[in-house]
């Protein structure tokens, strides 16, 4: 079993230098985020501080932890908060509605498909390029609006 760990976390960490990011649900457990941590000590989990700030707007005068973080619920409004990164938006896994008007985001990341209540997003007026994620999300039946960016057609 040492063997085996050892083995996935040096796969882990040439992933990573590689670019690509991959725990196994074996190592996960192992290295498993705190959900209780205070945010501020986990800002890798969501990387972009205007992102970050726009969440924690919802707890005043209290220690941010990922478990607050998947509490909340309804809508997420960020419209113009100069947002470029949406990575650790799956951490939001209660909130059903997303605005994201107006920033500058350029990719939504693939974390978003695990999102089970989502039920609309807008991105319109961004800089997103690839529709691929776009595309999945409509497919699972979520209301996309992705007006004003700069997707290829066709």
């Amino acid at each position: 079993k040492y063997i085996k760990l050892c083995s996935i976390i040096l796969l882990s960490i040439i992933l990573s230098i590689a670019g690509t990011f991959y725990i196994p649900s074996a190592l996960n457990q192992v290295c498993a985020i705190n959900k209780n941590k205070a945010l501020s000590e986990a800002s890798k989990v969501i990387s972009d501080a205007n992102f970050r700030n726009t969440i924690t707007r919802n707890f005043k005068h209290q220690e941010i932890t990922l478990n607050k973080i998947a509490s909340l619920s309804g809508e997420l409004n960020a419209n113009n908060e100069n947002i470029e990164d949406l990575t650790g938006i799956s951490y939001l896994e209660n909130i059903d509605s997303f605005i994201f008007w107006n920033n500058n985001i350029k990719q939504v990341p693939e974390e978003i498909l695990k999102l089970k209540k989502i039920k609309s997003i807008n991105l319109a007026n961004n800089y997103i390029t690839d529709s691929t994620v776009i595309n999945q999300l409509i497919q699972n039946n979520v209301d996309v609006n992705s007006d004003l960016n700069f997707i290829k057609q066709g």
